[in-house]
């Protein structure tokens, strides 16, 4: 529930890291009703680049209005909204894709 979500996030991106790896990735796919725990783009947001190696993505899979507020405060390319559940594959697709980009450019 929402009023976990931020002490899971942190624990996911401090765990991810434990073990090798090429590439790290953490996904907070949500319902976008944070707002009522107390929970805002910028905690979200903080929580999400507490260490640099990994790639934090929210996903918000409710109504646009709120969803996108918090997207909003994400640094871009962090959030995106999802209002059809059938989408989820391509957005987990696009965004491994940027990651691959972003890693190819870096190696040049």
């Amino acid at each position: 529930s929402g009023d976990n979500t931020v002490g899971c996030l942190r624990l996911a991106v401090e765990r991810v890291v434990e073990e090798p790896a090429d590439d790290y990735f953490v996904f907070l796919v949500s319902d976008a009703n944070l707002t009522r725990y107390g929970i805002t783009a910028p905690i979200l947001s903080e929580s999400m680049q507490r260490e640099r190696r990994v790639h934090s993505y929210a996903i918000f899979i409710a109504g646009q209005e709120d969803a996108q507020a918090l997207v909003d405060g994400l640094r871009p390319g962090q959030g995106r909204v999802c209002l059809d559940t059938r989408k989820l594959p391509q957005i987990f697709k696009d965004i491994f894709s940027s990651v691959l980009v972003q890693n190819s450019r870096s190696s040049l």
